[in-house]
């Protein structure tokens, strides 16, 4: 019975055997921080999402706040995590307390060119090599080969 039931586990273990592979970061500006967020599949399966690259100054103002600047690119991945392309689509600076500022580029705007969130979707927990890790799902690509996670600061490609 023993046998039969590790044979079972195995075999359904297999049967579901997901590898996953982080997105490259495309070559950003020089930046004290970045991140990379792959959000849906295109109809050829490369990946579709945002990188922003952040950068900060020196305080000033009230409370001593730093000038913080994102640069947000319009990014797009192969399925093994490579760059195919990236272009610069917006700039968001804040210094608080005063207001946030959006520059965005040519053919971009709020809803092309976004602040992202590394932490949405269902939560997953993922063997990654000899360890587990919790991940966010977000979807699937369109024949079911591939799926999108997020998690540990980047975006990451399934593969089944």
């Amino acid at each position: 019975m023993k046998t039969l039931i590790l044979f079972m586990t195995l075999a359904a273990s297999a049967a579901h055997a997901l590898t996953l592979t982080p997105v490259q970061t495309p070559t950003l500006p020089k930046s004290q921080a970045h991140a990379c967020d792959a959000l849906t599949f295109n109809a050829d399966d490369t990946a579709q999402g945002f990188c922003r690259a952040v950068t900060w100054g020196g305080c000033s103002g009230r409370g001593c706040q730093p000038t913080y600047t994102y640069q947000f690119f319009d990014t797009r991945w192969n399925t093994d995590g490579s760059v195919v392309s990236s272009v610069p689509c917006g700039t968001w600076v804040t210094h608080l307390p005063a207001l946030s500022q959006w520059t965005y580029q040519a053919k971009y705007d709020a809803t092309t060119c976004h602040n992202f969130n590394l932490n949405a979707g269902e939560q997953e927990y993922i063997p990654v090599d000899a360890y587990h890790y919790w991940f966010y799902y977000l979807t699937a690509s369109v024949n079911g080969a591939y799926a999108l996670y997020n998690g540990y600061g980047t975006g990451w490609i399934g593969t089944y």
